[in-house]
């Protein structure tokens, strides 16, 4: 019985293992994929890469936890709620909508510092062209 019970758990941990090692290596392509495209969509130099990458990486940490927080207001019954208690749920999302454009706000302050005007204004529209673009290449690995 002990036997079964460790190659069962060795079993278990090696598959898991696997796994995370697969969604490893996505996401690493995601990352060489997100890096190739802005790169050439911003048309960003060596200079202005090295100084644009550490930025952008600290804003999208910064996005993701705010959006963590901001899923949780939504996970909620609203039948189980009363009205009092909606009101207070629906301001709180007012202030975490309000928190993610200071957010934009406070990045687009440093994009605007670390590369010349037209790029810093263009990385909205680069952003939602790569979640485009990377949504049609997932479409045709599928296939």
């Amino acid at each position: 019985m002990k036997k079964i019970t460790i190659i069962l758990l060795l079993l278990t941990s090696g598959i898991s293992t696997i796994f995370a090692q697969k969604r490893g290596e996505s996401n690493e392509k995601i990352e060489a994929f997100r890096i190739a495209f802005f790169t050439q969509k911003l048309d960003l130099t060596e200079s202005e890469s090295k100084v644009f990458w550490p930025i952008y990486n600290a804003y999208q940490k910064d996005l993701r936890t705010l959006r963590s927080k901001q899923r949780k207001l939504y996970k909620v019954n609203y039948e189980e709620l009363s009205d009092k208690e909606l009101e207070v749920m629906i301001e709180n999302r007012f202030e975490s909508k309000q928190k993610q454009l200071d957010l934009e706000r406070r990045y687009y302050s440093k994009f605007k510092k670390a590369l010349p005007m037209k790029k810093a204004a263009r990385l909205p529209r680069v952003e939602r062209a790569f979640k485009s673009a990377l949504l049609e290449k997932m479409r045709k690995n599928e296939k």
